[in-house]
């Protein structure tokens, strides 16, 4: 929807420069921010996406680690239990 909605804000920022010839340079100079801001928020949110993949894959691992530790644990009970 954002996405959809910048065009549009850019479309709107250049009509008020043809309207208003004087406020050329600020618009232009809020329009390169609005740039960079929207270039931080997009590597922000790639890089939020790559961190929760990987704490999906830690956890996964996790989960496997626990259950093989758990079978361990259960074969070190039963032997112990074997010699006493």
């Amino acid at each position: 929807m954002v996405l959809e909605e910048a065009p549009v804000l850019f479309m709107a920022l250049e009509e008020l420069v043809v309207q208003f010839p004087e406020l050329a340079e600020p618009i232009a100079n809020l329009t390169g921010i609005l740039k960079i801001l929207g270039g931080l928020f997009g590597v922000y949110l790639i890089l939020w996406v790559i961190a929760f993949v990987f704490n999906i894959r830690k956890g996964i691992l996790l989960k496997r680690i626990i259950k093989r530790l758990e079978v361990l644990e259960g074969k070190i009970d039963g032997l112990s239990r074997k010699r006493k």
